[in-house]
C-alpha cells in the first residue's frame, strides 16, 4: 500500500464522495433514508463491539445505499474502486485508526443525508476525507 497513492486516491474521493452524499440527500426515498441510517448505526456497534469485519461490510453497504439513492451511476461508478483501495488501507492500518471517530464520522455524514441536508453532507464528507488525509500524512512521518 502506497501512502503517497492513498492522498492522491483521498483527493479525488473527496470531490466524489461530497458529489454522491449532497445528490443522495436531495434525491434519497424514505427507504434507503432508513437504510442509510441503518447502516451507520451498525458501523458504530462493530466498532463497540470491536468486530472490525462487519465495520467494513456495513460501510460498504452504506457507500452502496449512498451511491443508489444519488442517482449518479457515473459518480458511483468512478468511486467505486477507490472504495475499494481505501478499504484496504484502513484495514491494513486500523489498529493505528480512531475507529470510533470514523464510525462517528459515518453517524454524521448520515444523520445529514437522513435530514436532506446537502450542505451538512458535504461538510461531513469532508470531514471524513481530512481525518484520514490527516492519518495517511502522520504514517509517513
Amino acid at each position: 500500500i502506497d501512502i503517497g497513492e492513498i492522498l492522491n486516491l483521498l483527493q479525488t474521493r473527496r470531490v466524489l464522495d461530497m458529489l454522491l452524499a449532497e445528490q443522495a440527500s436531495r434525491r434519497a426515498n424514505p427507504d434507503q433514508r432508513i437504510q442509510i441510517q441503518h447502516a451507520a448505526d451498525q458501523m458504530h456497534a462493530c466498532i463497540t463491539s470491536g468486530d472490525v469485519r462487519g465495520f467494513l461490510d456495513w460501510d460498504y453497504r452504506l457507500d452502496q445505499v449512498i451511491a443508489e439513492a444519488s442517482r449518479n451511476s457515473y459518480a458511483a461508478d468512478a468511486v467505486s474502486p477507490l472504495y475499494t483501495h481505501c478499504r484496504r488501507f484502513w484495514y491494513y492500518y486500523q489498529q493505528n485508526s480512531d475507529m470510533t471517530m470514523v464510525a462517528e464520522e459515518h453517524q454524521n455524514l448520515a444523520r445529514a443525508i437522513v435530514s436532506a441536508n446537502a450542505e451538512e453532507a458535504r461538510v461531513s464528507v469532508y470531514q471524513l476525507i481530512q481525518y484520514w488525509t490527516s492519518f495517511a500524512k502522520s504514517l509517513l512521518e
